[in-house]
């Protein structure tokens, strides 16, 4: 029969795991947001969509990172293609055409015909998070528990 402080020590190393697998699968995430972002940035911005954001100026422009590193909400500017400080409307425009240009573009060599684009789930993440920044009363109902 172990004692206590064993115990607990097995304890503590449960739940060292689940924090290495969680900073894991967030790097992992952070990686390959980082990677569609860099093969998006090839094809062209909508100027369409680029005027009208500067137009708008609904929201200032995110500060960066308080620990000196980049923006935390670029990869999402960076993946629909819009400038940050965009508003709602503008940012609803701009997932749709980006959504359709994907769905457009043929699939990868070698892919099955009808095998989803990889790209169009980080494209819907990166939408929410921006979304849920741009309209925070929203979250603010959906958090609500009864």
């Amino acid at each position: 029969m172990s004692g206590i402080p064993e115990r607990l020590w097995n304890v503590v190393q449960g739940y060292w795991h689940l924090a290495q697998d969680r900073i894991d699968s967030t790097d992992a995430q952070a990686a390959a947001y980082a990677e569609l972002a860099e093969q998006l940035k090839a094809a062209p911005v909508d100027p369409r969509v680029l005027k009208r954001a500067e137009k708008s100026h609904s929201l200032p422009s995110p500060s960066p990172d308080p620990r000196g590193g980049r923006d935390p909400l670029a990869v999402s500017y960076e993946l629909l293609r819009v400038p940050p400080g965009i508003g709602l409307h503008e940012l609803d425009e701009a997932y749709r055409a980006r959504l359709a240009e994907l769905k457009q573009s043929p699939p990868a060599p070698g892919a099955p015909p009808n095998t989803p684009d990889p790209r169009v789930p980080a494209l819907e993440a990166a939408y929410e998070k921006l979304r849920d920044v741009l309209n925070p009363t929203e979250t603010r109902f959906e958090r609500i528990e009864f």
